[in-house]
């Protein structure tokens, strides 16, 4: 399912609602229809919010159990001084790996978010891996000052798949 919204809704979508800020990460790697029901109702309350004349600040209204997942879900801060996992790619730049949040576990895979330095650059995206441990889908992005949004893969050519290789041999395996 997609939605398209217009670039006000955008804009108000990121006004850094921490709760609503999770929910679109989510939507972005998993989908929609991953979201739990808190999740869901809190997005519908947000847009009825948006709807409004906005007078008054959105308060979300949160249930025990998705304020306590979101805060389990997200590690306080990411400690760059010390990669999960670092290589030196065959071009000479190097590349590390920061997780940025707890691995989650669905009926067919795992997925793990990570943020990744690269050429002076930090991209965000995750790993999925199947039950097996073998790889099954990889994404790492950002966007641009233009709020383009700039694919990794595109952006390191041939050296994706010395990245990916890297990824699925030596990373995977060590989650």
């Amino acid at each position: 399912m997609k939605i398209i919204i217009s670039e006000r809704q955008y804009k108000l979508l990121t006004e850094n609602i921490p709760e609503i800020d999770s929910i679109i990460d989510k939507i972005s790697s998993v989908g929609f229809n991953n979201l739990n029901d808190d999740e869901k109702e809190l997005l519908k309350n947000y847009s009825e919010w948006l709807k409004t004349d906005k007078k008054t600040p959105f308060e979300p209204k949160k249930t025990k159990d998705f304020s306590s997942d979101l805060m389990s879900d997200v590690s306080p801060s990411i400690n760059t001084s010390n990669a999960e996992f670092e290589k030196t790619l065959s071009d000479g730049s190097s590349i590390q790996l920061y997780s940025s949040v707890k691995p989650r576990q669905y009926k067919d895979f795992t997925e793990y978010m990570y943020d990744v330095e690269w050429d002076d650059q930090e991209w965000s995206g995750y790993i999925s891996v199947d039950n097996y441990g073998d790889l099954k889908d990889i994404d790492f992005g950002m966007l641009s000052d233009d709020d383009d949004y700039l694919s990794l893969k595109e952006e390191m050519g041939p050296l994706y798949d010395e990245f990916e290789k890297w990824i699925e041999f030596e990373v995977i395996p060590e989650l």
